[in-house]
């Protein structure tokens, strides 16, 4: 028996199913998978931030690292994002599962004008037309715009209590640095990437940082890109030769705490003074 999966009725299946699965799981979602025009394969499906989210968090939630993220997502690099703030999460096909495995979501594809079966099985999707058609019912022939193909199943990489976490709040009797716009830091440059979090050796309550270039004892000005808070950090070292490449700066628990940063690293954009 053929399954007619015309647009609206398909419509009214993801929608009833995300439905579903949204009132189980903060992750559980139907996925809509898009693919990158100039590149066939290079796929993604889009994400809205929530409440306390970094981009680390979201990155690990969907088995990402932070370059795939940023390079998926100019505009990360260009402005702040905020609460809402759609982005885009890269997925390999490999990680498209076959099977409904506990915890995972159904992956669904938008047909589009010049789609073909023979096309997006083989150099797409990387999945035969046998489990295409077994995965819808054995109807693949309505192959009209606007419809939808299931494509499999992707599990989340939920780690407990870290993926959606706690809002965290500055403690009332932290030292603080007196802000000033960023404009006010002479000769300014900026960077974006990792942070990381020292909770134990730079000192508690206060606002210190270590970077590689910025005049020791200069303030830096560190912005989480998520929720837009900024604070400045005092300069009080060098980076250590401990942490990966790439890293930006390492920042103390309570410059942590302000921007809302639960886990020990974080992307960030930096404002400093380069040295003359």
């Amino acid at each position: 028996m053929k399954f007619n999966l015309s647009s609206n009725s398909c419509k009214s299946i993801i929608a009833t199913t995300f439905l579903l699965l949204f009132t189980s799981s903060n992750y559980a979602q139907v996925i809509e998978i898009q693919r990158i025009s100039s590149n066939e394969s290079d796929l993604y499906f889009m994400h809205k931030i929530r409440k306390s989210e970094t981009l680390f968090s979201i990155a690990r939630t969907y088995g990402v690292n932070l370059p795939e993220l940023t390079n998926y997502n100019s505009d990360i690099a260009t402005k702040l994002i905020t609460e809402s703030h759609e982005i885009r999460i890269p997925i390999e096909a490999h990680s498209i599962l076959e099977d409904s495995i506990p915890g995972a979501s159904p992956v669904y594809y938008k047909i589009k004008p010049k789609d073909n079966l023979f096309s997006l099985s083989h150099r797409v999707f990387k999945k035969s037309e046998n489990l295409l058609a077994k995965l819808n019912s054995g109807n693949t022939s309505n192959m009209h715009p606007g419809n939808f193909l299931k494509i499999g199943y992707f599990k989340f990489n939920v780690p407990a209590e870290s993926v959606l976490a706690k809002e965290v709040h500055p403690q009332e009797n932290s030292e603080r640095i007196e802000e000033s716009p960023i404009h006010l830091i002479p000769n300014a440059a900026y960077s974006r990437g990792i942070a990381y979090v020292e909770r134990n050796r730079l000192g508690e309550g206060r606002y210190f940082a270590l970077h590689a270039t910025a005049p020791i004892e200069s303030s830096i000005a560190i912005t989480n890109p998520v929720n837009m808070r900024t604070i400045y950090a005092k300069v009080i070292g060098r980076l250590p030769p401990i942490y990966e490449a790439g890293t930006q700066v390492v920042v103390s628990s309570s410059v942590a705490r302000y921007l809302g940063i639960p886990d020990n690293r974080f992307y960030a954009v930096i404002t400093y003074q380069q040295r003359k």
